[in-house]
C-alpha cells in the first residue's frame, strides 16, 4: 500500500512555571517542578544500564495533579547541560513513584527532552514523573510544557492516520492509553474485533473497539505481502493492536515533541483498503 507522509502532529503549548501558592478555593492545577541532585550511588536506569555516582539527576515532579491515565511534556534542558544516553543515542531515564505502571517513552535533543507516557490506569495522587541524568554542568534552569493535542476537528473516512487509536484524526498520548486500556480488557485485538457492550434497554449490540479506518502500526499490515504471506506461512493473523503499538505511539510523540527525527510508520497517512 502506498504510503503518504503527513506533517508531524501539531501540539499547543501550555506553559508550566514553578509551583505557586493557590488560593485554598482554588480548582486543582497540574504544576511541574523540577530537582537537581548529584547521585550518591550507582543507580539503574529503565534499560538496565548503570548510571554511575556523582552523575547530575534532573527528576520531574508533579503536584495538584488533576487525574490522567496518559501525557507528553517537554524539557528545555539548561545551558552547558545534555541529556545522557545509551550506546544507542536513547536517553537513560527511571521512571518515577507516578510511572511505575506506566509505558514511557523519552527522546532528547541537545536542547530539549520530551517525555510521553501512557496507562490503563488513571492516576490522580502526586509525586515524582520522571528523571533523567545528565552530563556536563550549567545553568539551572529548566523549563517543563504541557503538551496539548489541539481541538479535534472532523476526522477522515477514507484515510486512515497510522497511530489514531480513538479516530479523533490526531496523534496523542491517549491514543497508546486506548490501546493499552483495551488490551487490558480484552488482551491484544485483531483491528476489526468487534466488541460486545450492553445498551440501555438491556439489550447488546457490537462494534468495532478502534475506529474502522485505524491499522496496527506493524509495517507488513501496510503491505499484502507482508501479513497475507505471513498467514499462509504460519496461520497467524499480524493484523492486531497490541501494547507494541502503544509504545510506538509514545515513541513516535517523544522524538517529535523533542524536536528529533522519527523513520517508523506512526503519523503517515494511508488509505484504509483492507
Amino acid at each position: 500500500m502506498k504510503l503518504q507522509k503527513v506533517l508531524a502532529v501539531v501540539f499547543s503549548l501550555v506553559m508550566v512555571t514553578g509551583a505557586a501558592a493557590l488560593p485554598a478555593s482554588a480548582a486543582k492545577v497540574n504544576v511541574y517542578s523540577t530537582h537537581l541532585e548529584t547521585l550518591a550511588n550507582d543507580v539503574v536506569a529503565e534499560n538496565g544500564d548503570v548510571v554511575p555516582a556523582g552523575t547530575t539527576a534532573l527528576t520531574v515532579s508533579l503536584s495538584g495533579n488533576t487525574g490522567f491515565s496518559d501525557g507528553t511534556f517537554t524539557l528545555t534542558i539548561g545551558e552547558g547541560y545534555e541529556v545522557m544516553t545509551d550506546e544507542n543515542g536513547e536517553p537513560l531515564f527511571e521512571k518515577g513513584s507516578l510511572m511505575q505502571d506506566f509505558h514511557v517513552a523519552v527522546a532528547a535533543t541537545e536542547t530539549n527532552a520530551c517525555v510521553a507516557y501512557a496507562s490503563a490506569d488513571k492516576v490522580n495522587s502526586d509525586g515524582e514523573l520522571v528523571t533523567l541524568y545528565l552530563t556536563g554542568n550549567g545553568s539551572e534552569e529548566f523549563k517543563v510544557s504541557e503538551l496539548k493535542k489541539p481541538e479535534v476537528s472532523p476526522s477522515y473516512v477514507v484515510y486512515s492516520l497510522v497511530g489514531d487509536a480513538n479516530g479523533d484524526g490526531y496523534i496523542g498520548a491517549d491514543d497508546a492509553a486506548t490501546i493499552y486500556s483495551a488490551n487490558s480488557a480484552h488482551g491484544a485485538l485483531h483491528y476489526q474485533t468487534q466488541v460486545e457492550h450492553y445498551k440501555d434497554d438491556g439489550g447488546k449490540e457490537f462494534h468495532t473497539y478502534f475506529p474502522l479506518a485505524f491499522h496496527p502500526v506493524n509495517v507488513n499490515c501496510w503491505n499484502e505481502d507482508g501479513w497475507e504471506k505471513i498467514l499462509e506461512e504460519t496461520g497467524i493473523d499480524i493484523r492486531v493492536i497490541n501494547q507494541k503499538d502503544g509504545d510506538e505511539i509514545l515513541n513516535y510523540i517523544a522524538h517529535s515533541g523533542a524536536g528529533g527525527s522519527y523513520t517508523g510508520l506512526v503519523g503517515q497517512l494511508g488509505k484504509a483498503e483492507f
